[in-house]
């Protein structure tokens, strides 16, 4: 006889065999917030970043939706999410998983391309609207600082007065979160979204989706994605270009660091010779062969 009063569990997503794939992906980040059926996940997360009410963002427009196209097999660029505000403030979401150098001068930069784009020749400079740059690194940015999120505007320091918000850069560090306590803080919005981004189990995910609805709706996303195989590849492809790019940067730096070296050999071997100091020492000295030293004697 059948039994009656059970309900039938539905599986929403199929089983997640792998571990769910991290929003702090540039290119899942790029995924999730860059499609339009996501705005009001984009738009809650701009109401934490910049802290107002999500109101202010009831008509946002992704500037850059579309991936491109060939982005495995290509150096490794910035995926950035751009959008366009009712109000026409233009903001640049971006991530950054890896150290660059001059990382502060090259977001001064984009954020200044971001302003200057706005007008052309004949136009108005009342028709600039503020350009923003929303940085989110799993890296150390500041480190003479341990908060986790700082504000950039043109400011006087010595008579601290502003001198326009026309430019504004916001540093998001996901390596110096605070550790969770029970205590309910007016920022909690942000480190919820900011804890997402840097989460690494289902525990943890789980755990996140119940604090609002955007934030379950952004979950529930990534366990969609992670059970596509294409969605999958796509990552897979990305990560792949990522830790090619970091061996080559490394690869760099340890062959200049190796071309310094024996240029200071050979500079030391250079120095001895002219004190007619012999061969045989010199080689000793300086780490070269004895061969190289006869070599330079001779040149």
């Amino acid at each position: 006889m059948a039994q009656r009063g059970r309900k039938r569990k539905i599986n929403t997503f199929p089983e997640i065999k792998q571990n769910i794939l991290p929003l702090k992906s540039d290119i899942i980040f790029k995924i999730v917030f860059g499609d339009q059926r996501n705005e009001d996940v984009l738009r809650s997360f701009l109401a934490a970043a910049l802290n107002t009410p999500e109101e202010q963002f009831e008509e946002v427009v992704v500037l850059n939706p579309q991936l491109e196209k060939d982005y495995p097999e290509d150096k490794l660029g910035i995926l950035d999410v751009r959008v366009l505000t009712a109000s026409g403030r233009r903001i640049d979401i971006e991530i950054q998983l890896y150290q660059q150098v001059h990382m502060p001068e090259r977001i001064t930069f984009y954020t200044c391309k971001n302003l200057t784009s706005q007008i052309s020749s004949g136009q108005s400079y009342e028709d600039v609207r503020q350009a923003i740059t929303i940085v989110i690194l799993d890296v150390e940015l500041l480190a003479d600082s341990n908060a986790y999120h700082h504000i950039f505007r043109l400011y006087d320091p010595y008579n601290k007065i502003q001198f326009t918000d026309v430019i504004e850069v916001h540093t998001l560090e996901l390596t110096k979160l605070p550790e969770v306590t029970g205590r309910k803080k007016p920022d909690d919005r942000l480190l919820d979204w900011l804890r997402l981004m840097k989460a690494e189990r289902l525990e943890e995910y789980e755990m996140l989706a119940t604090k609002s609805p955007t934030l379950k709706k952004t979950v529930d996303i990534l366990k969609k994605l992670s059970s596509d195989q294409k969605t999958r590849l796509i990552y897979d492809a990305r990560e792949k270009a990522r830790m090619d790019e970091i061996a080559r940067m490394r690869g760099s730096y340890f062959q200049g660091e190796q071309v310094g070296i024996k240029k200071g050999k050979i500079e030391m071997a250079q120095r001895l010779l002219a004190e007619d100091i012999d061969p045989e020492i010199i080689a000793k000295t300086s780490g070269l062969s004895l061969e190289q030293v006869q070599n330079l004697a001779e040149s």
